[in-house]
């Protein structure tokens, strides 16, 4: 897959008000698809090529995908940018497409229930009390499965079954 640039040269204080929220919230779309399209041409080429340890790069993804649906779902409920985006064809339909394939809006949608989990867990170490739970809700998970520091470690590296600084040896 090629990708062709374009470049375009303008007076940004001609072209962009920074006092008109759709203008401001249009720049922080173009990042965000910008974000996007690198993450994405990154995660292509290095599969393309037969790289492996691409899991960081896949969580990068989801972060940024997450973001990026939030920021869409936000201007459709902002009415200041709402009333500009309705007038580009077809927005609403697109939008609802998107909607959809993150099944709603709603707290328990995949957008908010598994995006925004995955997102936060990658984006924010754990150093809280709410955070140690997921920690734990995950190994208790890992454990059900019969993962346990020996199998999951040498997916990793080759650590030892045991690490004593966590095992209490």
């Amino acid at each position: 897959m090629e990708y062709k640039s374009v470049e375009y040269v303008f007076n940004l204080d001609k072209f962009i008000d920074k006092d008109d929220k759709y203008h401001l919230w249009i720049i922080s779309f173009a990042i965000a698809l910008q974000d996007l399209t690198t993450i994405n041409k990154i995660l292509y080429n290095r599969i393309k090529s037969g790289e492996s340890r691409n899991m960081y790069f896949f969580k990068l993804c989801i972060g940024h995908l997450r973001e990026a649906f939030n920021l869409i779902r936000k201007a459709f409920n902002d009415e200041e940018i709402k009333k500009h985006l309705v007038q580009i064809d077809g927005i609403q339909q697109m939008y609802q497409e998107i909607v959809k394939i993150n099944d709603g809006e709603s707290e328990d949608s995949f957008g908010k229930a598994v995006l925004f989990e995955i997102r936060n867990n990658i984006f924010h170490y754990s150093d809280e009390e709410k955070d140690f739970a997921i920690i734990k809700d995950t190994l208790n998970d890992m454990y059900r499965s019969g993962a346990y520091s020996g199998t999951f470690g040498r997916r990793i590296r080759n650590y030892p079954d045991t690490v004593p600084a966590l095992s209490g040896q």
